[in-house]
């Protein structure tokens, strides 16, 4: 937790930890404190906020509070002095939801440093709070939702050091304090909590006079990240109640491996089945040997029932039990039962599963009701005891995933979107807004995407996820606000009004209006998303001469942007993140987007490309001709070889060193020029990877551009030899500025595709990574006209 300065210069650091701390334990200073268990107030949820014991001193690693010239304030601990959380009751600031109020008292201990060094003392401060809860599933083994902190407050008047000390945070103050809680019902009957909230609050003080604090006072409204708690990190399932006898079992949930189940059999002629996942046959077993002090039997099922093996006296000697995995024919969920001696499952027609022996022998269905299906239990026993069954190469039967915490979706605008001033959806631009007596503008103005950093990659939008996603299990859905927190758009081309022309800007004012996603869970890496965004825009008019300032045009309309069908998403990261993205959350993805006037556009992943190269083809001073200016950067390029920086532009065949082909390619080019460019009319090899750096092909980009400078250019996806690359290559013209102005084209492995590319654009190639460590190939031919469309 960082600390800030204050109005006054004297700096507080995170005293709201003071009051939280009671609550819980807190991740505090990077000191992680252990998971909370709470006892269960009722069979159905835990309270809030999660308790700490009374009376019982807690330390903490001394942490600044207060600073100030020359001393500083640290808080090492506090003493819960009492606590009284009251009841459950519906309401808050969630539909459906409900709200705990909670009050109490805490001592907190103080010393000081630099001039305060040996000033150190004990301070009671009460408190009072309050806590929405969304939705949550009361009775669940485990109960994620979100929270919100709506009001938290502590204050002292009379003090030898402060005549103020007050404390708020929460909604209730006008500081939102959104955060997340998992409750998980452990087999002890309490409760593990794991908790977060993104609190702000506002702290005031004054120093008393005569106080070690005397005549400094100070505000400041700040945020703080406080954790409560851990996830459940357990690798042994303790039995939930009672095990059912029968399909499907008690279903084990949890992360990573499972290495034991513990229980017991309560009743009477008790069995318990279970359903876990078997990672790797041949690593697989399953032992009560050192687990039970009683006879037992261990069976393994098909989630249909049917009998896979089946133990009663451990191989190896002993009355306990032992299978393995000889037995399971692939890995997946099977059910796992165990049982006192001779109680043994039956098939419908109530014949035995299983023989009653060899005893001593792991052995698959052999009896007369063989394979199954278990549809019952035979005789009985008298055994009340409990057990601990070993796993080895099985894991949960049902894996909870913990929550993705909000963040960042990085995008590139792949197809221009087209935004209709006098339209359905914007009014036009109106009359005297460019100057006094200028026209009204009605029409479509197209706008490209550019780069928001061109030195990391070509992302011109950023969407923020505002809330975390709970999809605990495969199947999991969950909806989110999103937020549009940035967006560089730029007009392809400028518009005309009375004879001027004008650039146009696009850009979105925070706040912007929450839109949402919904997110599908289908595997554990991943699944599917649709999202509808909402955009206020606004836009910024300049004169392409420069003469005068801009003028703003905020119409404001909210347009609301929403895809035809859902698009994928995975947990991994790509092999090229966009920094800043994710985490545990990364399109994967084109997504298309339409309004209900009609505007369209597609998005695509973001990835980090690094800064573009610009090396036209033996273009060295890059204005788009190969004449003598080029020979003498052409020679000392040559020459010097690859440390030369304009040397990829005199590589011709890529092979990264000066060769004779380069030289010769070189003079066919030059003498032959303007009528047979770029090397003599032949493919030249453009040096990619699978990285997605773009490699700007063209030179000199003008506005207007000069006449007969259209140039026609075959990209082709394969070197100058022919051999296809192994990556997707892909090619876009963009306009002076830098923004897209039409929608990037694909080139299939070995095919090429024509670009037209007047003077005023420049063109851009580069290749998407489909696989690791596969080799790229790109090679670009000017031709006098682009041949008619395939």
């Amino acid at each position: 937790m960082s600390a800030y300065r204050s109005r006054t210069g004297t700096r507080f650091h995170t005293v709201v930890v003071w009051i939280l701390a009671p609550l819980s334990f807190v991740t505090l200073s990077g000191c992680s404190q252990p998971v909370i268990e709470i006892p269960s107030p009722s069979a159905d949820t835990a309270d809030q906020p999660p308790g700490t014991v009374v009376g019982v001193p807690v330390p903490l690693p001394p942490t600044v509070v207060l600073d100030g010239p020359g001393w500083e304030i640290l808080i090492d601990g506090f003493t819960l002095l009492n606590i009284i959380r009251h009841p459950i009751l519906p309401g808050g600031v969630y539909p459906g939801g409900d709200r705990q109020a909670f009050d109490g008292q805490v001592q907190v201990h103080l010393i000081g440093t630099g001039t305060l060094a040996g000033w150190q003392r004990h301070i009671v401060l009460p408190f009072s709070g309050m806590i929405d809860s969304d939705i949550r599933p009361y009775g669940a083994q485990i109960q994620s939702f979100s929270v919100e902190l709506f009001g938290l407050e502590s204050q002292i008047n009379i003090d030898v050091d402060f005549d103020l000390l007050r404390i708020q945070a929460g909604a209730v103050w006008g500081f939102p304090s959104p955060g997340h809680t998992t409750l998980t019902r452990l087999g002890s009957g309490n409760w593990n909590v794991d908790s977060f909230f993104d609190i702000t609050y506002q702290i005031d003080y004054v120093g008393a006079p005569g106080g070690v604090l005397a005549g400094q006072n100070g505000s400041q409204v700040r945020q703080a990240h406080v954790q409560i708690g851990q996830p459940v990190a357990s690798d042994v399932w303790q039995e939930q109640g009672d095990a059912p006898p029968l399909p499907p079992g008690q279903e084990t949930s949890g992360g990573g491996p499972l290495n034991s189940i513990s229980g017991a059999l309560s009743l009477v002629s008790d069995v318990d089945l279970y359903c876990i996942y078997i990672n790797d046959p041949l690593q697989f077993q399953a032992t009560t040997v050192g687990g039970a002090s009683f006879n037992t039997q261990l069976f393994l099922f098909d989630l249909g029932g049917m009998g896979v093996s089946h133990n009663d006296d451990n191989p190896g000697g002993g009355l306990q039990s032992t299978i393995t995995g000889q037995w399971v024919p692939v890995a997946g969920p099977y059910l796992l039962a165990v049982s006192a001696v001779n109680r043994d499952p039956v098939n419908p027609l109530f014949l035995p599963i299983w023989n009653n022996s060899p005893l001593a022998v792991e052995r698959p269905p052999d009896g007369p009701g063989a394979p199954g299906p278990l549809v019952d239990w035979q005789f009985s026993t008298a055994v009340i005891a409990p057990y601990t069954i070993m796993l080895s190469g099985c894991s949960f039967c049902s894996t909870i995933l913990p929550p993705v915490p909000p963040g960042n979706d990085y995008w590139v605008i792949d197809e221009p979107p087209g935004f209709h001033f006098g339209g359905p959806e914007y009014p036009p631009i109106p009359a005297d807004f460019f100057a006094p007596g200028s026209q009204p503008f009605s029409g479509i103005v197209y706008f490209g995407g550019q780069p928001l950093d061109e030195n990391i990659g070509d992302a011109d939008t950023i969407v923020r996820r505002l809330e975390p996603l709970d999809l605990p299990a495969i199947g999991s859905t969950d909806t989110v606000p999103i937020e549009i927190i940035a967006l560089n758009l730029l007009s392809v081309d400028p518009i005309v009004v009375d004879g001027v022309e004008w650039k146009v800007e696009l850009g979105v004012p925070p706040p912007q209006p929450n839109g949402n996603m919904t997110v599908q869970r289908a595997t554990p890496n991943g699944g599917s998303f649709e999202s509808t965004i909402l955009v206020r825009p606004m836009f910024i008019f300049t004169r392409v001469d420069g003469v005068g300032g801009p003028r703003i045009f905020d119409p404001g309309v909210v347009i609301q942007l929403a895809p035809p069908a859902p698009a994928n998403w995975s947990s991994v990261p790509p092999p090229q993140p966009y920094p800043g993205a994710g985490p545990g959350f990364f399109p994967t993805d084109l997504v298309e987007l339409s309004s209900v006037g009609g505007m369209h556009t597609t998005l695509e992943p973001g990835v980090e490309t690094g800064p573009p190269t610009m090396c036209p083809p033996l273009d060295l001073n890059l204005d788009n001709e190969h004449d003598g200016l080029d020979l003498n950067p052409l020679v000392e390029a040559i020459l010097t070889g690859p440390s030369h920086p304009a040397f990829c532009a005199v590589d011709a065949n890529a092979n990264h060193v000066s060769d004779v082909e380069d030289i010769a390619l070189a003079v066919m080019a030059l003498l032959s020029w303007p009528s047979a460019p770029i090397a003599a009319g032949d493919w030249v090899n453009v040096d990619a990877d699978c990285d997605f750096k773009h490699h700007q092909v063209t030179g000199e980009c003008r506005a207007p551009p000069r006449a007969n400078k259209t140039r026609h250019i075959l990209v082709q996806a394969a070197d100058k030899d022919g051999t296809p690359s192994n990556c997707p290559v892909k090619f876009r013209l963009y306009n002076c500025d830098g923004a897209g102005v039409d929608k990037a084209q694909d080139v299939e492995a070995g095919d090429n595709e024509c670009a037209t590319v007047p003077e005023h654009r420049t063109l851009k190639v580069w290749c998407k990574r489909d696989a690791d460590n596969v080799p790229c190939r790109i090679s670009v031919k000017d031709v006098g006209s682009c041949p008619p469309s395939k």
